[in-house]
């Protein structure tokens, strides 16, 4: 999946370059090329006359991407002050958040929305009659810590479950035969 969004990504910024070299055959001594890059893609390209600032709409953030501001190499920039001396590439600040859900087995104990690279909120402990809660997990098996598991994409915490044993003793009058 990793692998795909990076291949993904890599087209999608030579794309870009393409538009970019071509618009750069439109710059005059007057006008400048303004792109605009939200979340990964190409949201907004125009020319601007040399000395006055470009006009854009802001991208609209959704439960799970965050617009912030725009950015130019890294800083914050307000883009309606910002004076167009060249060329220049905006890039939307965003921050991405991710559905995390606690199965309990075939049905959800807990779902919430978290920032990337923050924690999920742990829930109560579920019960399930015959069995000891044994904490979290990713793949079912082996237990990881709610608290210590950064979030940086959906995630699905897996409960952890130990049949509870009896002991069961055989007894005769006072005396247990066998345990």
């Amino acid at each position: 999946e990793l692998t795909t969004a990076n291949t993904n990504l890599t087209k999608l910024n030579n794309t870009i370059s393409k538009y970019e070299q071509f618009l750069v055959g439109l710059e005059t001594e007057t006008q400048a090329v303004v792109t605009f890059e939200f979340d990964h893609e190409l949201y907004n390209i125009q020319l601007v006359t040399i000395g006055n600032s470009p006009v854009i709409n802001d991208p609209i953030s959704t439960d799970y991407v965050v617009y912030n501001g725009w950015l130019l190499n890294n800083e914050s920039v307000v883009v309606s002050t910002y004076v167009v001396t060249g060329n220049v590439k905006f890039v939307a600040d965003v921050t991405y958040r991710y559905d995390v859900v606690f199965k309990d087995g075939t049905s959800n104990v807990n779902s919430q929305i978290v920032t990337s690279g923050e924690y999920a909120e742990e829930p109560s402990a579920p019960t399930k009659a015959g069995y000891t809660f044994g904490g979290w997990s990713l793949d079912g098996v082996t237990p990881v810590s709610v608290a210590t598991t950064p979030i940086t994409s959906n995630t699905t915490f897996i409960a952890l479950w130990t049949v509870n044993a009896f002991a069961v003793d055989f007894v005769d009058g006072d005396s247990t035969l066998y345990t």
